[in-house]
């Protein structure tokens, strides 16, 4: 069964694009020449695959097949090495199946990776998330809802589990006083209650209501309450539970500087976190990158190209470099 090489829901500014008049045959001849020598090509290979979308990848690696008999990503499973390698599967994977292998793999690998589900299901719509589901299924004959069960638990877990529905109302226009009334509703459930939170009151509007709703809703409370809505959260949740609702507010705020902030949390302090680093550089450059670019820097005082540059060396870092300004 196949999957389709990408989403159509989210929009903004990419930094890879698809190449104009794209040969796959040239393409295939070149990654072929660029693995045969000693020393392999690796400005080659990233010269390639950092100009071409991943729909044009995807052709270059059934091309690649017609040409030579080979399988190209098993080519590169053999011939690359470490990061580099990991940063051109990542490339070169449909992204519905990509992204349930980062899933799974955070849901039933040895190191917890609460991340991943933030970055996925917090961000994406009810399309792209169905994807991702039957590419799960596929992949690992396995229920993506009943394995986030097994993984996760209390409010998270309930978060988390309603996001994987993926039932937000996306066909509804966005209501004025259909938010006041929900605002209000949220107002009364959590700050004003005296017993304790209704969580399950959160849980519902935070992933049924459609972003634009949302929007609304948190223009509203923060009316009522006189404080912003990420206020309300932060008293009234904690730990994980609390970084999952923050992170749905801010993908509807602002999300490039959501990315923005994962990215530099995959590379502050000692070690990088390149799991993250590459789901994050490999997934966004076909989407908003520019953008997350520009609210890096504006955030940090340092252009994301520096920051990378400092926490990654050789190959990868020059794959890395590449998926924001193009290869040098």
């Amino acid at each position: 069964m196949s999957y389709p090489s990408g989403y159509p829901c989210q929009q903004g500014t990419p930094t890879v694009v698809p190449a104009q008049n794209h040969d796959p045959c040239e393409d295939a001849e070149k990654i072929k020449v660029a693995m045969e020598s000693w020393l392999i090509n690796d400005v080659a290979i990233t010269r390639v695959l950092s100009m071409r979308s991943r729909e044009q990848r995807l052709h270059i690696a059934a091309v690649f097949k017609v040409l030579y008999g080979k399988d190209l990503i098993e080519r590169f499973e053999k011939k690359l090495h470490f990061n580099f390698k990991k940063s051109v599967l990542a490339m070169m994977t449909p992204l519905p199946d990509f992204h349930a292998k980062e899933l799974h793999d955070a849901i039933t690998g040895t190191g917890k990776d609460d991340d991943a589900l933030l970055e996925v299901l917090c961000s994406m719509s009810n399309q792209e998330i169905l994807a991702i589901r039957q590419a799960y299924h596929a992949m690992y004959h396995s229920n993506l809802e009943n394995d986030i069960k097994g993984d996760t638990s209390g409010i998270f877990k309930r978060l988390m589990v309603s996001l994987c529905r993926a039932c937000r109302d996306e066909n509804t226009p966005a209501n004025q006083e259909e938010a006041t009334e929900d605002a209000q509703w949220l107002y009364d459930v959590g700050e004003k209650r005296i017993l304790g939170t209704d969580e399950s009151t959160f849980i519902r509007v935070f992933s049924h209501r459609s972003f634009t709703q949302l929007q609304l809703i948190f223009m509203e409370y923060e009316r009522i309450s006189g404080h912003d809505i990420e206020e309300a959260i932060k008293s009234q949740f904690s730990g994980i539970s609390q970084l999952g609702f923050l992170a749905i507010v801010h993908n509807i705020k602002n999300q490039p500087l959501f990315f923005a902030k994962m990215l530099n949390k995959s590379m502050k302090g000692l070690g990088t976190r390149n799991r993250q680093l590459i789901r994050l550089m490999t997934t966004r450059c076909e989407i908003d990158m520019e953008d997350i670019a520009r609210e890096y820097e504006a955030k940090y005082g340092e252009s994301l190209i520096d920051a990378i540059k400092g926490d990654c060396s050789g190959d990868y870092r020059r794959f890395m470099v590449a998926l924001i300004r193009g290869p040098s």
